[in-house]
């Protein structure tokens, strides 16, 4: 009986310390600022995403000031995805931390998901900023 006691315990300290680390699911790409399934769909509809217009930079006939331009997006796009990515870590992490100590209520639930719902739909905004703007001029 004394190890099966050892051994849930044992258990729950690894799934919770497990949970803490993979909260969200999603951590590891927000941290690295890559973007989701946006591209995809921007793509689909004309809007290339930079990656794709340096690939067709050739048939393209693109200027060194059109490249020049490109290089901002693909350095500042990661960049801000990694910071509305880590408000989304802290913001979950938050919200995990109070069902773990069973202090959430309805509408700290509902102002908790609210908050991560605002944030993870300005996400898509970090991508499609620079498509919006250079749109024409590639």
């Amino acid at each position: 009986m004394k190890i099966l006691a050892i051994l849930l315990i044992l258990f729950a300290v690894r799934v919770n310390s497990y949970s803490q680390e993979n909260i969200p699911p999603d951590k590891d790409r927000l941290l690295k600022g890559e973007a989701a399934g946006e591209i995809s769909v921007a793509e689909m509809n004309g809007y290339s995403s930079p990656q794709k217009v340096i690939a067709l930079q050739d048939q393209l006939g693109l200027t060194k000031s059109q490249l020049k331009k490109i290089d901002e997006i693909l350095k500042n796009t990661p960049v801000s995805i990694t910071v509305k990515g880590q408000r989304i870590i802290e913001e979950e992490e938050a919200l995990h931390k109070l069902f773990l100590s069973a202090s959430i209520n309805e509408q700290t639930l509902r102002i908790k998901l609210e908050r991560i719902g605002k944030l993870r739909a300005e996400l898509p905004l970090c991508t499609f900023a620079d498509f919006f703007e250079n749109k024409n001029k590639f």
